[in-house]
């Protein structure tokens, strides 16, 4: 196997488990009633703790433009999962936190996420499976330090050669 076609290989697995593992996850979700992405919310605050986040967190955790953040927090409200209060340090910031009905749920969302990976990852090393955070991690900082990608960017400076 050359060496690009073991990078392309390895970038297309990542991706492929990426997308396999967010379906599995999601259809969790949906069996216990839930949303993939008020299921995400719900994991993200039960994570969070008594003090909440901000809606902007949320929103950066869901990694979705605000107004789409809104509408997932705002079912959220209707079912009484969640509750928004003012900020004490920060009046234009609502705090987003879980309430006494929606914990529990939380709390079994958490319950079913560690459930699952465990179960994907108990058979493998503890080496493995640091050796593969290290290179994730480098992937991750990579892809950040190339910064946003432009659609067609590459088009724009054949053009101007």
């Amino acid at each position: 196997m050359t060496d690009l076609t073991l990078r392309q290989g390895l970038i297309t697995a990542l991706a492929g488990t990426a997308r396999a593992l967010q379906t599995h996850f999601d259809a969790q979700l949906r069996e216990m009633g839930l949303t993939a992405a008020r299921g995400r919310v719900l994991l993200f605050l039960a994570k969070r703790g008594p003090e909440g986040a901000t809606q902007t967190d949320v929103t950066d955790y869901l990694r979705v433009e605000n107004p789409t953040a809104v509408r997932i927090l705002d079912g959220l409200e209707a079912l009484g999962h969640i509750r928004r209060r003012p900020s004490e340090t920060d009046r234009r910031a609502k705090i987003i936190e879980l309430t006494d009905t929606g914990r529990p749920i939380a709390e079994a969302v958490v319950r079913e996420s560690r459930r699952l990976y465990s179960g994907l990852l108990d058979d493998i090393s503890d080496e493995d499976l640091e050796t593969t955070q290290r290179v994730l991690d480098v992937i991750s900082a990579k892809i950040v330090t190339a910064g946003p990608v432009r659609r067609w960017a590459h088009i724009e400076r054949e053009a101007a050669q």
